[in-house]
């Protein structure tokens, strides 16, 4: 259902003009014309914390790329189109207490350097807030390298506060004689591991994270072992909405071992789920406790999200996804936060919640819609707002929703 938008609703969405606004964001883009840069890595390098790095769709990386690197700053770098801009095999490292980096309809694509590195996306000793919002980081499938194990999809160790929105992280398939012409290789490989969580704040928030399968064994040889969705050493994690799966074992002669969805170990672990399911390969449980704690909310998952990166005069579409018949309250703010909250289920992600800019309820369809247009503000080339939810489910209590970041520029780009 689409939601008219009504003059109160018209200035809570566009209140960014009525509210104190942060340093002006430089913007740079990158694509193969028409940018301010051509290079990913020189335009990475050049920006400044703060700045907001458009992608062009455009743009390709692949196996002969070299890997992104983003160290000690904050930045917003989000893919400039209607479908998610490629990236290359991409290390973030110590963004700093106070600073934001915001990842946004992104597609992290396969490379050599994958063994030096956790994941597609490695995320490494960040004290400030990272959010990764409509982004895919899908492992490598290995194809005729004998024993060789699917890629990994995404790495956090050492970092503070982590927020995976509406994302898909995916372990690679391990190699697979048994379903190649003869002669391509020998022998199975082992499934990739898709999250791997090391000492970490994070939130999976209506997110897909599915361990890649083992390759099917040639003739009598073995096949290749499942992988596990989400591996968290000593993590400090919240499941909203969030599917997890464990990858099957290959064909062979013995089989491969299928996988947990999940496997959660260290005595400082903790994991509180809401409204999500965990799924072993073949009869494999879905989770596996080995220590730490584990919390199971009632209640169902609430998912924000708005459209972008606009230009002013753009259409602008904020969703609000749960149960029908739900009342929430939309709050925005401009600096970000990661604060788990006593009285509500969820990390409330904005530093100052102050009074909500609107209440609505939750239409029979499971998703309220908001359209109106991307405002035209002054003196900026370029901002970024954050947006949550809180919902009241009666017996189930207060429901944070995920946050969404709101990204403009203002034209000329």
């Amino acid at each position: 259902m689409r939601t008219a938008p009504t003059t109160l609703l018209v200035l809570a969405v566009l209140s960014v003009a009525a509210m104190a606004l942060p340093a002006a964001a430089g913007v740079l883009k990158v694509a193969p014309s028409g940018g301010t840069h051509t290079d990913l890595q020189a335009a990475l390098d050049e920006a400044a914390d703060g700045d907001i790095v458009l992608v062009d769709t455009a743009l390709a990386f692949g196996p002969g790329d070299p890997p992104a690197l983003i160290t000690g700053k904050g930045l917003t770098l989000v893919g400039d189109g209607t479908t998610r801009a490629q990236m290359p095999v991409t290390l973030v490292e110590g963004v700093p207490a106070g600073s934001t980096l915001v990842l946004r309809n992104l597609a992290f694509q396969p490379g050599p350097v994958d063994p030096l590195f956790g994941g597609l996306l490695d995320l490494r000793s960040c004290a400030g807030t990272v959010l990764v919002e409509d982004c895919a980081a899908d492992g490598e499938d290995i194809v005729g390298v004998d024993g060789g194990k699917g890629g990994p999809g995404l790495s956090v160790s050492g970092c503070d506060a982590v927020s995976l929105v509406r994302s898909r992280v995916t372990g690679g398939d391990g190699n697979s004689p048994g379903e190649q012409p003869p002669g391509t290789s020998s022998f199975a490989g082992h499934g990739g591991r898709a999250l791997r969580v090391a000492g970490s704040r994070v939130v999976v928030h209506d997110t897909l994270v599915a361990g890649g399968d083992g390759g099917d064994g040639l003739g009598s040889s073995n096949g290749g072992g499942g992988a596990l969705g989400l591996d968290s050493q000593n993590g400090d994690l919240w499941l909203v909405g969030a599917t997890v799966t464990g990858g099957e074992g290959g064909a062979g002669s013995p089989p491969g071992t299928a996988s947990f969805g999940a496997q959660i170990d260290g005595f400082v672990s903790h994991l509180r789920e809401l409204d999500t399911s965990f799924a072993g390969g073949g009869a494999f449980p879905g989770l596996a406790l080995v220590s730490g704690s584990h919390t199971v909310w009632g209640g169902a998952a609430v998912t924000v999200g708005i459209t972008g990166p606009a230009r002013p005069g753009d259409a602008v579409s904020l969703t609000v996804s749960g149960p029908p018949g739900t009342l929430f309250g939309f709050f925005c703010d401009l600096d970000p936060a990661f604060l788990p909250v006593a009285e509500a289920k969820g990390v409330l992600q904005l530093e100052a919640l102050g009074p909500a800019l609107f209440f609505a309820t939750i239409p029979p369809g499971g998703t309220f819609v908001l359209d109106t247009t991307a405002p035209t503000v002054p003196g900026l080339d370029g901002f970024v707002k954050r947006g949550q939810a809180v919902s009241d489910q009666g017996a189930a209590g207060l429901v944070l929703s995920n946050v969404t970041a709101y990204v403009q520029v203002q034209g000329g780009l």
